[in-house]
């Protein structure tokens, strides 16, 4: 290994969280984010994994700073990390031969030769059973030298490829609804073209590389924003004893919790198996503003197309009914809320409901009028009766007076359910992860009417306080539960980083038992 001390000054964009991580998939740049135990020094460098395949040509050796990106829309990355002082892995400098599958070993013993652990685990015993690459790791610094932003904390790079280069602050910036809301967000317009199909690119023109520089140059020393933009952040693999105890479930291995439709099957389930329990969360969440009562029916995927109706249609991922409320809820992942015309998807639900609660009114009272027809023709049967006849037992007028209290008590309940039914509100929820949030504009229904927001922590945690014994007891209760954590997060990339984190922990924890 090659300190190389030799001016450098170009830098490398390089794409993460660009695979799904899945422990028989694990993306080989997962080590970026992390801190080796040791190496054969011992002293515990931050390796670094230049996507796609770890290793490089000349322009490789030409840079000083490598800044972690995730894409979050054309022509646009977000860093998520940043290493400065780079030094390239001398066998990483190299040309792999076009059939993956055949190893080139010189590079494969040198790269083993130093002898990385993450967890006390061998780099080799982590990605070897992967057999595609013999490239581990590309470039090394020093601990102190790697970067994450501080939290709320976000910087935006967009490839304009005609425009000039400048950067601009939040107030500036207009940012694609997609992407992550922040409290700083910088945002810097490169005169340079987009590598769309490459997972790493160089940015070596001068221009280009001092205008990143401008925001990448951190100094402890430093005064005012740099040094409050970047928080040293090389951290070790640490397995928390509440992970170490953990199963892992069929949401782990299917990675259930990023389909909507899957996961909203897993919430009717809950909520169909724990009504009261749901019921308990929604009174506290939304501050007793409704009475729900109990949990009638709980419904996915109900069509929402009223015949001969205009402005409905679509399936609504959860329809719940109780005594006193219809809820209709939209799990929203990833996923945007739709917009067809001038009407939105939730518009379409909510006036598919409403015409629901038009049709149940409707059918009680045509059943209140049938109830009523019968009530009053057993009722003229019977005062057409002599006082004689009405008094003698076990005839037609004892049966007819107990048909007339039969009817009484139905009407009587029948009006109290048209009552209820005029009462009954309809609730429109929209269920998110934390860092995708709803547009405003979008929830509204009509001028008096608008859906209420629901992000996934607020489940989570209220979970965790108030439903400790149903997650003890319930195995998959408690996979669904550990499930959601990924989208309690305020911001994707921390999601995303956490998810990352979650598998390669896995990983380790597996290799770890195997020993």
């Amino acid at each position: 290994m090659n300190n190389h001390e030799e001016n450098k000054k170009g830098i490398v964009l390089n794409r993460m969280y660009t695979g799904s991580y899945l422990s028989t998939n694990l993306g080989h740049e997962v080590i970026n984010m992390f801190q080796a135990d040791n190496d054969k020094h011992d002293n515990g460098k931050h390796y670094l994994y230049l996507n796609a395949k770890g290793n490089f040509s000349d322009s490789g050796k030409k840079v000083s700073t490598m800044l972690l990106v995730r894409h979050i829309e054309k022509n646009k990355v977000e860093v998520v990390g940043m290493a400065k002082n780079l030094k390239y892995v001398e066998s990483a400098f190299c040309t792999l031969p076009r059939d993956i599958a055949r190893v080139n070993e010189d590079v494969r013993k040198d790269q083993l030769g130093l002898q990385i652990r993450y967890g006390g685990v061998s780099i080799e015993k982590i990605f070897g059973t992967q057999g595609q690459q013999s490239v581990y790791v590309s470039y090394w610094v020093d601990p102190k030298d790697f970067y994450r932003p501080k939290f709320g904390n976000r910087l935006i790079i967009e490839f304009t490829g005609k425009s000039e280069t400048y950067l601009v602050t939040s107030d500036e910036s207009r940012e694609n609804e997609s992407c992550d809301n922040g409290n700083n967000i910088k945002t810097i317009k490169l005169n340079e073209n987009f590598a769309s199909t490459s997972l790493h690119q160089f940015i070596l023109d001068d221009d280009s590389v001092n205008k990143l520089e401008d925001i990448c140059n951190h100094d402890d020393n430093l005064k005012g924003d740099k040094e409050n933009f970047w928080e040293c952040k090389s951290e070790k693999i640490d397995l928390p004893k509440d992970f170490e105890e953990r199963e892992i479930s069929l949401f782990d291995i299917c990675q259930l919790q990023k389909d909507e439709n899957k996961f909203s099957n897993a919430l009717s389930y809950f909520m169909q198996k724990y009504p009261k329990l749901w019921i308990k969360f929604l009174e506290e969440y939304f501050e007793k503003k409704y009475s729900f009562g109990e949990i009638i029916s709980v419904s996915r995927e109900e069509n929402a197309k009223v015949d001969g109706k205009d402005n409905t249609g679509g399936r609504i991922d959860l329809l719940i009914r109780t005594e006193n409320s219809y809820i209709i809820i939209e799990n929203k992942i990833d996923s945007d809320i739709i917009v067809e015309g001038n009407i939105t998807q939730l518009q379409r639900y909510y006036n598919y409901v409403e015409c629901l609660k038009k049709e149940e009114q409707n059918r009680l009272n045509r059943y209140e009028e049938k109830l009523k027809d019968k009530y009053d023709k057993r009722k003229k049967q019977y005062n057409g009766l002599s006082d004689i006849a009405q008094q003698k037992k076990g005839g037609w007028a004892e049966r007819w007076k107990n048909d007339i209290v039969i009817l009484e008590k139905k009407l009587e309940v029948t009006k109290s359910n048209i009552e209820k039914l005029k009462s009954r509100e309809v609730i429109g929820v929209v269920l998110y992860p934390d860092y995708n949030k709803p547009d405003e504009v979008l929830l509204k229904i009509d001028d008096v009417n608008k859906y209420n927001k629901l992000p996934y922590s607020k489940i989570y945690n209220w979970l965790k306080d108030n439903a400790k014994d149903t997650l003890s007891n319930d195995a998959n209760f408690k996979a669904f539960y550990n499930a959601m954590k990924q989208h309690t997060f305020k911001y994707r990339s921390e999601s995303l980083y956490e998810e990352m984190k979650e598998i390669f922990f896995s990983r380790i924890k597996e290799l770890s038992i195997m020993k």
